[in-house]
């Protein structure tokens, strides 16, 4: 499907330098969206839109079933697509499970419990947990050594902006 919008959207994405493969996922994402509101603008949609498309992507809870179609149509061939490798491993089994996910700003919460002292966090990653593990394991192990943190400022990550509802908004991530 190609349109105006989405045109403008790939060289939005093209002149900040992005992946291929981020372009080829926003653009999936979009149209997906797009045809799921009956192929209304995005600009014509609000915030119940949002929330009615997020709720149909969910799943119930205390469903723990692998998506095999999923992985075999989309997820597979991509990996297949991205090296030739993937066509030699063959999938042995699969799992599901819990998302941890910080629904204030999708950001970690990182430190003690503001009404239970000694009771420590660092949880609600919403899948960047890997990437922020060192220097979420090194402020961790400062604050609860040296009551605070040393070498990293990690504080924008605590309890304090959940109680006040005040979300730490990335600005350079998507």
């Amino acid at each position: 499907m190609s349109s105006p919008f989405l045109n403008h959207v790939r060289e939005v994405i093209r002149a900040k330098y992005y992946s291929i493969r981020t372009e080829q996922c926003y653009l999936y994402w979009l149209r997906y969206y797009i045809k799921f509101h009956k192929l209304k603008h995005p600009k014509d949609l609000g915030a119940d839109d949002i929330r009615a498309f997020l709720n149909h992507l969910a799943v119930d809870c205390n469903d723990f079933t692998p998506n095999y179609t999923e992985f075999d149509d989309i997820i597979w061939p991509a990996l297949a697509n991205r090296s030739s490798y993937f066509e030699a491993i063959k999938v042995r089994n699969y799992w599901a499970g819990h998302y941890a996910y910080n629904v204030l700003d999708q950001n970690m919460i990182l430190g003690c419990h503001p009404a239970i002292e000694n009771l420590y966090f660092a949880n609600g990653f919403s899948g960047h947990g890997l990437q922020q593990a060192p220097a979420t394991g090194r402020g961790l192990s400062e604050l609860i050594i040296y009551r605070g943190f040393r070498s990293l400022d990690l504080s924008p990550f605590s309890w304090d902006r959940v109680i006040k509802g005040q979300p730490f908004l990335e600005r350079s991530i998507v």
